[in-house]
């Protein structure tokens, strides 16, 4: 379901993660909890992945805001007052891949190109970001997995000329 609330600038960093935070009482309306995904637009903008916080209503944030960090403020070109669609976001697809390497097993390049897409999109939260990095660390990559992903870090990235 889409809701739209106010922006609050809350000027707290997060030193690089898209954060939002929302009252109690719209997580529950809204079936969100602390941690779950949200896709955020703003009329004429670009929509983005934030991750929730919640806050306790009354103190922070008004029933009708939300409330945006640095990082969140600055990726929507947002400005106090104006309104923030919100709307709960899937799952990035490439988590079931994820949770593939986490087991043990290999993945292939079209596998692999699908993460990076997804990194660098900025589809996964850092938490799942780090899970594929903890895959990799407890699942050492073979050579041609090392070989895929480069291939799909170049790919997905921009280059030099």
């Amino acid at each position: 379901m889409q809701f739209r609330l106010k922006a609050r600038l809350l000027g707290i960093a997060t030193e690089g993660s898209l954060v939002v935070l929302l009252g109690k009482d719209a997580m529950r309306a809204n079936d969100l909890r602390t941690g779950d995904r949200v896709l955020l637009s703003m009329q004429g903008g670009t929509p983005i992945i934030a991750t929730t916080n919640a806050a306790h209503n009354g103190y922070i944030l008004h029933d009708d805001e939300i409330g945006l960090f640095v990082e969140t403020e600055r990726a929507l070109d947002a400005r106090s007052g104006m309104i923030v669609e919100v709307l709960a976001a899937p799952r990035a697809e490439c988590i079931n891949l994820i949770k593939k390497k986490m087991e043990g097993k290999k993945l292939s390049y079209d596998e692999h190109h699908a993460i990076v897409k997804d990194i660098v999109s900025r589809e996964l939260t850092d938490v799942e970001l780090a899970y594929f990095v903890a895959a990799c660390t407890m699942h050492p990559l073979a050579f041609d997995e090392t070989v895929a992903l480069t291939k799909a870090m170049i790919a997905t990235g921009s280059t030099l000329h």
